[in-house]
């Protein structure tokens, strides 16, 4: 197990260069704008390199930010034996899609930071948000950004 554990942590240090790379690419039409600009104008080195620098950083900085917070999949880095040999990729990939539409409820998404939400009457549970945004305004953010994400 221990053996495993550190090989895992090998793999994603020596990948983690090309991690940042597919982190900009795939952030940049999530907002991060310019991010692709930097793979496409010889800045990589330093992206590479994890020694970014100036607007670079900024940007390396931003779609890791994004990665993070969308849980960006780079299959290539998940399967390098099967995107590594002479045909790459899967033949087939099959998955099981969510059968309702996803939606970002207000009420639960609140209950998380304050539990006691369930027992309010409406006015109450309107008023309990209020205290929570006015007291944590990252909470409204965060619902906001899931709302948009969706």
């Amino acid at each position: 197990m221990a053996e495993s554990i550190e090989q895992e942590r090998n793999l994603v240090a020596t990948t983690a260069g090309l991690n940042r790379c597919l982190n900009l690419w795939c952030a940049e039409p999530l907002g991060v704008v310019g991010a692709r600009h930097v793979l496409e104008t010889g800045d990589i080195d330093s992206v590479l390199a994890g020694q970014p620098q100036g607007e670079t950083a900024r940007l390396v900085e931003a779609a890791n930010g994004e990665a993070t917070r969308r849980r960006f999949f780079h299959w290539p880095l998940a399967f390098p034996e099967i995107f590594g040999r002479e045909r790459p990729g899967f033949d087939a990939v099959i998955g099981n899609p969510p059968w309702d539409e996803i939606k970002v409820d207000e009420l639960r998404f609140y209950t998380l930071h304050d539990p006691g939400l369930w027992v309010s009457d409406e006015a109450g549970r309107r008023d309990k948000i209020r205290q929570v945004d006015r007291a944590y305004p990252h909470v409204r953010e965060e619902f906001e950004r899931l709302r948009q994400d969706l």
